[in-house]
């Protein structure tokens, strides 16, 4: 994962299959998608495991630099 990020010119910015997940996650539960539908996409059996570690805040989505690559 960290290859191909470095390939695409996001050398030094650290992405792992976790915060492929997690944004996947994130960005779903934003948009109003529903825990379990969630769940059934990421495979997370455990929902404390997806709220705690994978959904994160409304509002770290607000300020992420991320709003900032048109993706």
């Amino acid at each position: 994962m960290q290859q191909r990020a470095n390939e695409a010119g996001f050398d030094g910015v650290p992405v792992s299959g976790h915060s492929l997940r997690a944004g996947h996650a994130t960005t779903a539960a934003v948009n109003g998608v529903s825990i379990d539908r969630i769940a059934a996409q990421t495979r997370h059996r455990d929902l404390g495991t997806l709220l705690d570690h994978y959904i994160r805040p409304a509002e770290a989505t607000m300020t992420t630099t991320s709003r900032d690559l048109g993706l």
